[in-house]
């Protein structure tokens, strides 16, 4: 049907000599373009920053951080995020929870669970679909770039002055330090910075989307981090009532906007902890240890670490050390504080500084009955403090502030403040930055062990009784206990139920010279250690025969005992040792009845349990109580199991010292000079 059919006008074509028609396209086409040039303008310093945020980030996790950082919350988040790409909830635990726990989790019925909600771990799971979990360390940065130019553009209304304070984010070390690690501080941070510009700015223009938006990010830092979400919605929250004051029918709309766009993620959220733990309202965190919570008393990380009495004095005492490490990770550390007071004083007659002091101020008046507080201020020194990160960022808008300011009147000056807050944040980043890197090579001996294993193995981590992945960062298993390489704790009776129940694999004992780096950030410059696979095997027999052998290295007595449950042998090797000269003796040891020696055989003590062989050098045989001094040992695992005895050879060898009356045992691979032969009878 034609326009003449309906009764309708045809628009008349453009005539291609109708010089008017010709100008008005050019003008159009102009305008297009000079938006355009204006829109590359005003966003290409946003995206540069974020190419900036990403190459840096790159640089760090390959520079700073080879093989992980001190925070175990990084494997325990990679642990979660391969039990979750398996579509599983829970971690196998292979029939030995005790054997198999990784580092901050739990256990029930169904297995192991990870103390984390599921925000964080999906983020590194749709990472690891695109490639690479380190994918997800980028979108942290990028998350926190955008959030604080958002956040700052929202409250300043200005939008070079959102560059610039974005900008002193990246250059702030808590940036840089924690621009490399598999932790989720930036991305959390990041969405709770959007979900305030995105929240006032739907408020101020009536935009729906915006609030929608407002609540689903919120939704997404309840899924992150249920706490902060808390703190988040809470000081914007007051702030918004406040600059929206009498708009009540603006704000009722933004709270159901808001509402129902969060409300999916709380589902999900209370559906998880229903889950994990058979309630909607308690998180794994709790129902991994019931003393990991809120408020003041007896406070403990998981069973079997340290008790802590949390208390308001310790709570003060958390908050000031955090304090104190706060400006050390701020752009200009001090000078930092310093200007960024000055740049408050400037905004003080404006509204929009309030917004400014609740995030400034909600986290760590938030954190104060946590005390995470307090255990968090032992490491704030080496990778900030964690609990403030948020309080970052208000603080770059108002040492931007200043340094705008100065820029409009004096440019020397303000060209000299920004080389004053380089230069003086340049020292603490260089020493964070260093003592970061040490903790990380220090580790790399972990990874080279487990990547040296070829063939299927079950490698038990000495000096780690409890948990797997704590001390070794590198011990994590696959989901259902089926890798390559089986990682198991370190429980000398145990570990023979566990060899029984895995014939399949070697056995290995994988030992480091430095235990202490399990709580590394006690050790901030630590040298790198070395890590050695020991093989191992079990000897089956009634009775077992041990021929110990010692060369004496200085002259004087030599006293060995056999240590059995609380009866010791001690027999003197010599009175006068002859350096060189090797001293031998043997002791029988097996099933015979419980009671005294028969036959000469020392009866085994238990069904299960450690024996040990001691020797008394002559330094320490010369005094009335010589195994009171210092000495060797070597401690044997064993299990009665049917008919036979298993024994776990060979066997854990310590020297053992008193410094200042202090015991101080030190496990080492070899002890060189005494050696013990094993043989089994039936």
């Amino acid at each position: 049907m034609t326009a003449l059919d309906t009764g309708a006008s045809a628009p008349t074509p453009a005539d291609p000599h109708d010089a008017g028609a010709a100008s008005r396209t050019a003008d159009g086409r102009a305008r297009r373009n000079a938006r355009r040039r204006n829109d590359v303008d005003r966003w290409w310093p946003l995206l540069a920053l974020i190419v900036l945020a990403i190459a840096g980030s790159l640089v760090i996790r390959r520079v700073i951080y080879p093989a992980f950082s001190w925070n175990r919350d990084e494997v325990t988040y990679l642990w979660q995020m391969t039990v979750l790409r398996s579509h599983h909830l829970f971690g196998s635990d292979g029939g030995f929870p005790t054997m198999f726990q990784p580092w901050l989790t739990g256990v029930n019925e169904h297995g192991f669970f990870s103390q984390y909600t599921l925000g964080w771990p999906l983020v590194l799971v749709a990472a690891e679909l695109l490639g690479d979990p380190a994918i997800a360390i980028l979108v942290g940065v990028v998350t926190l770039t955008v959030g604080a130019y958002a956040f700052a553009r929202e409250v300043t209304r200005d939008h070079w002055l959102s560059i610039l304070s974005t900008l002193l984010v990246l250059a702030s070390p808590f940036f840089v330090v924690q621009s490399g690690v598999y932790l989720g501080y930036l991305f959390s941070t990041g969405v709770g910075l959007l979900f305030g510009a995105a929240l006032l700015a739907g408020l101020r223009r009536d935009d729906w989307r915006l609030l929608v938006a407002a609540g689903a990010l919120i939704g997404m830092e309840f899924l992150v981090r249920p706490y902060d979400a808390v703190l988040w919605g809470g000081a914007f929250a007051v702030y918004a009532l406040i600059a929206n004051w009498r708009r009540w029918r603006a704000l009722g709309r933004g709270v159901v906007l808001a509402g129902a766009a969060f409300v999916p993620f709380l589902v999900l959220t209370l559906a998880y902890n229903r889950a994990i733990t058979g309630s909607i309202t308690q998180f794994p965190f709790t129902a991994k240890e019931p003393l990991d919570t809120f408020g003041f008393g007896v406070r403990r990380l998981l069973p079997g670490t340290r008790v802590t009495h949390f208390d308001a004095e310790e709570a003060v005492r958390g908050e000031l050390r955090n304090a104190l490490s706060f400006p050390q990770f701020l752009v200009g550390a001090w000078l930092g504080v310093v200007v960024a007071i000055v740049g408050l004083w400037m905004r003080r007659r404006q509204r929009s500084t309030w917004a400014l002091l609740a995030v400034l101020t909600a986290f760590p008046v938030g954190y104060f009955v946590f005390w995470g507080i307090r255990l968090s201020s032992s490491y704030a020194f080496l990778s900030a403090p964690l609990y403030f990160i948020p309080a970052y960022v208000p603080c770059c808008i108002l040492i931007a502030t200043v340094i705008q300011a100065l820029w409009r009147h004096r440019r020397v000056g303000a060209a000299l403040l920004c080389a004053a807050l380089l230069v003086v944040t340049l020292p603490f980043l260089y020493s964070r930055l260093h003592s970061n890197r040490a903790v990380s090579l220090a580790q790399g001996p972990w990874r080279n062990a487990g990547e040296s294993i070829t063939q299927s193995s079950l490698v038990f981590v000495a000096f780690a009784p409890h948990y797997l992945m704590h001390l070794n960062p590198f011990s994590r298993n696959s989901p259902v206990l089926d890798g390559a390489v089986l990682y198991a704790a370190d429980q000398p009776v145990n570990m023979l139920d566990v060899i029984r129940a895995h014939p399949e694999r070697r056995p290995l004992l994988e030992l480091t010279s430095n235990p202490e780096l399990g709580d590394a950030f006690h050790h901030p410059y630590p040298g790198v250690p070395t890590v050695s696979l020991i093989p191992m095997s079990v000897l089956h027999g009634r009775q077992f025969t041990l021929h110990v052998r010692y060369t004496a290295t200085t002259a004087g007595p030599i006293v060995a005992r056999l240590h059995m449950g609380d009866v010791n042998t001690d027999r003197t090797l010599t009175d006068a040792a002859t350096p060189g000269v090797t001293y031998e003796t043997e002791w029988r040891v097996g099933d015979a009845n419980v009671g005294a020696p028969r036959d000469g055989v020392i009866p085994l003590a238990t069904t299960s349990g450690t024996f040990s062989v001691q020797i008394a050098a002559p330094a320490a045989a010369a005094v009335t109580r010589p195994f009171r001094a210092a000495h060797l040992e070597q401690q044997f695992a064993y299990q009665t199991v049917g008919d036979a005895t298993e024994l776990l050879n060979p066997p854990r060898q310590y020297t053992v010292k008193y410094p200042k009356g202090k015991r101080l045992v030190v496990e080492t691979p070899t002890l060189p000079g005494y050696t013990i032969d094993l043989v089994g009878t039936s």
